[in-house]
C-alpha cells in the first residue's frame, strides 16, 4: 500500500475496506468535499473515534474513587462513570 501513498484519492477511497459496522456507515455519510485529503479524512476519523482508544479506568482505579464532602451523588457517580 506504501507505493499508493502518492495518489491521496485511492488511498481515501480505499480505506473504506477496512471499516466495518457504524464505522463504514460513518465513513459512506461522508461526502466527499468534506475530506479533500487524507489528513482530512484521518483527522475526522480520529474526532469521531477517539473514545475508543482511552483507555478504561481499572478496578484499582475504581476503587480509589471517593465522594468529596458535599458532593451531589449524580456528580460523583457521573464521574465515576466515566
Amino acid at each position: 500500500m506504501l507505493q499508493y501513498w502518492d495518489y491521496e484519492e485511492f488511498v481515501i477511497h480505499s480505506f473504506q475496506d477496512s471499516l466495518t459496522g457504524s464505522a463504514l456507515d460513518w465513513f459512506m455519510s461522508l461526502k466527499a468535499e468534506d475530506i479533500p485529503t487524507w489528513a482530512d479524512l484521518s483527522q475526522r476519523f480520529i474526532d469521531q473515534y477517539q473514545y475508543c482508544v482511552e483507555a478504561p479506568l481499572t478496578l484499582l482505579e475504581l476503587s480509589t474513587k471517593e465522594m468529596v464532602q458535599g458532593q451531589k451523588f449524580e456528580d460523583y457517580a457521573t464521574k465515576w462513570r466515566a
